[in-house]
């Protein structure tokens, strides 16, 4: 027994651990949002159904390569410490900003989902009792819901009185947040 716990010990300090992570974040119009970049790799970011046009921020703080062909970049940041404050133009003609926190772990794929004008139309013409409704529906049945960007969580909460808690889902939408 002893044996084999340290065999498996010895086999996982030998074996790399890659870590690409995957951060999905809603956006808006005039708000800064973070995320969380690897200084020892290239840092994929996009939008939902839509392509970047262009990357502003400060000279000397980051490399940039477009993909023009599928409206993504990779950002690799130049320096250790310290945000990166970026602004990310769409070919819609979006502007989000974004605050950018360094780590030195593996490369993050992070995926940019606006949230806004149509979603904030969608919410104010429906009554919130009516809104609640198709929320509580949605979150029930774990579908997409107009308006509403769906996060995966699976996040082990304090237990509640010997019940376990597991955080599965968010839906975030303009004025309200649902959680599974």
């Amino acid at each position: 027994m002893i044996l084999k716990n340290k065999l498996i010990w010895f086999l996982c300090c030998c074996i790399p651990w890659i870590v690409n992570a995957y951060q999905r974040i809603p956006v808006q119009e005039g708000v800064e949002v973070n995320a969380v970049v690897s200084t020892n790799a290239l840092n994929r970011l996009a939008v939902d159904n839509d392509r970047i046009a262009s990357v502003k921020g400060t000279g000397g703080e980051f490399e940039l390569d477009k993909d023009t062909e599928l409206g993504q970049v990779f950002l690799k940041p130049l320096v250790k410490e310290g945000p990166i404050h970026i602004f990310i133009t769409t070919e819609k003609g979006h502007t989000y900003n974004l605050g950018l926190t360094t780590h030195e772990l593996g490369a993050e794929n992070i995926v940019l989902t606006p949230i806004g004008a149509t979603s904030a139309q969608w919410q104010q013409s429906s009554s919130y009792e009516s809104l609640l409704k198709e929320l509580i529906k949605a979150m029930h049945t774990q579908n997409a819901l107009e308006g509403f960007v769906v996060e995966s969580a699976k996040v082990k909460l304090p237990s509640v009185k010997g019940a376990k808690v597991v955080h599965i889902q968010s839906y975030l939408g303009q004025s309200l947040l649902g959680q599974i």
